[in-house]
């Protein structure tokens, strides 16, 4: 339990250095989030170990923002599947990502971009369905293995979901992909 506090409390420290330091526009402030949803992220009870990182505002901002796209490392749409998730699938996230699962459900296909799997995840694990957000984080990566965001979140939620041995490995390939942070990091280690 000491290891355990001394690893949150690098953690934090870690973490509330990169908040000082990074520019509060370059945190994807685009990404859609309805006005009514929680920002709680698959929120841990308070006598959890990880709960004072885990339920911070911040590390679940980022988290839902994670619905968004970074380029560098993410999976191409067709133009037609562009125009789906633009049409259809975006502004039902910002609604409720709940109502955007009966459409994402169809689109998830073999041929299809690993970032309808990806999006379809992220629900799930806002949701607490742990099962199937790795479910569909582990497809996603099956079709695109260098998903940066689908290694790091397939990650969080197995040690959301307390399987830590298997998070190890996301875990590291996130570092390898150039997604380190302090949080990926302080799971590292925690893990």
């Amino acid at each position: 339990m000491k290891t355990a506090f001394i690893l949150l409390s690098l953690l934090l420290v870690v973490s509330l250095g990169e908040a000082a330091s990074s520019p509060k526009t370059a945190t994807n402030k685009g990404a859609p989030v309805a006005s009514g949803t929680s920002t709680n992220f698959a929120p841990m009870p308070k006598t959890h170990e990880l709960a004072s990182i885990w339920n911070d505002p911040e590390f679940a901002r980022r988290l839902v923002g994670s619905y968004g796209f970074a380029s560098d490392a993410e999976p191409r749409l067709s133009p037609e599947e562009q125009a789906v998730y633009r049409d259809k699938v975006v502004p039902l996230l910002r609604e409720d990502p709940r109502k955007a699962m009966p459409v994402l459900s169809t689109l998830v296909k073999p041929e299809a971009s690993a970032v309808f799997d990806f999006t379809l995840g992220n629900i799930y694990f806002q949701n607490d369905d742990f099962t199937n957000a790795v479910k569909f984080f582990e497809a996603a990566l099956a079709k695109f293995p260098d998903y940066r965001r689908a290694q790091k979140n397939l990650a969080f939620a197995l040690v959301r979901d307390g399987k830590y041995p298997e998070a190890i490995l996301p875990l590291t390939r996130t570092v390898t992909l150039g997604g380190g942070d302090g949080k990926v990091f302080g799971l590292l280690g925690f893990v």
